[in-house]
């Protein structure tokens, strides 16, 4: 029972954010159709920060969040966190209801191989873990922790210098792999704060304040971050982009930092591996054919 409502409140965060990502990638284009360069400088966002469409999304993300983390305390990361996928469905809907055009062929193929490929992802990640209770590793709150994180934002950051200086169709992509990155490690985190609670039994101890301190800063940074992915292209990208690296990387911190992955047969991890790439796959043809980026490009 407490699994099929992390369920639920996991997809009514997809809902959440992929009305969030329309209304802030619309907001972002406005905000940038006069400007020559596709880059959301900090007058442009004090400007969006002041903009109802903007803000209207911004309190989308928070809702979304919200239930997410509620998802996260009832259930293991890795079965909560890639329902996520669903949001991109909800955004192609959407944004096709707004433009009053139905997606190309090739936009469609690519989001069913995301969903298709995050949807087995979880089915597999959720492959015995569902029935066994975490505990805290002992050794987590040390080295093992700050070194995935340290590790996690390079990775961040080499996707944030694609975003920066690669090619133009591959702009998109760079800018929200570094955003999704960086709300994958803030995703993980917040799992093993709840762990902390629950093996303290307390609300809040000296342990927990890096924990909240690198949280918050994963969730700005990202949020600058989808702002760039934005103004380089289209919201549904940006969400394949979330949907797809987001859940990797949570679900490779919860597998290898926090012990989930002691359950999961070698069979089941080979089949995450191959629906991972499936996913991804998915993401590159979404965001290689998907008429806004064509247009730019």
């Amino acid at each position: 029972m407490v699994i099929a409502l992390a369920i639920c409140l996991a997809v009514l965060g997809s809902l959440s954010n992929a009305w969030a990502a329309v209304l802030q990638h619309d907001a972002v284009d406005d905000e940038l159709s006069d400007a020559d360069a596709r880059t959301v400088s900090a007058k442009r966002m004090l400007r969006l920060l002041t903009t109802p469409r903007w803000l209207l999304g911004l309190t989308m993300i928070g809702l979304g969040a919200a239930v997410h983390i509620a998802a996260i305390a009832l259930a293991p990361i890795t079965l909560v966190q890639p329902i996520g996928v669903l949001s991109i469905l909800f955004a192609i809907v959407g944004t096709s209801r707004q433009s009053r055009t139905w997606p190309a062929g090739q936009v469609w193929l690519g989001a069913i191989a995301t969903v298709i490929g995050l949807g087995v992802f979880t089915v597999c990640a959720a492959v015995g873990v569902a029935d066994h209770p975490m505990g805290l590793p002992p050794s987590l709150i040390g080295r093992d922790l700050w070194w995935a994180v340290i590790v996690l934002g390079l990775v961040s950051a080499c996707f944030a210098g694609l975003g920066r200086f690669g090619p133009g169709w591959l702009r998109c992509v760079g800018w929200a792999c570094a955003c999704a990155t960086l709300f994958g490690v803030a995703s993980a985190l917040m799992r093993t704060l709840t762990l902390m609670i629950r093996e303290q039994d307390r609300l809040l101890s000296w342990s927990m304040v890096p924990v909240l301190a690198i949280m918050a800063v994963c969730y700005l940074g990202g949020g600058w971050l989808a702002q760039q992915a934005y103004a380089s292209g289209p919201a549904v990208v940006v969400l394949s982009c979330l949907t797809v690296v987001d859940p990797l990387v949570a679900v490779g911190f919860g597998l290898v930092v926090l012990g989930e992955g002691h359950y999961i047969v070698l069979s089941a991890g080979i089949a995450m591996a191959i629906f991972a790439a499936m996913a991804a796959t998915g993401v590159l043809v979404l965001s290689r054919f998907h008429p806004e980026v064509q247009s730019r490009s």
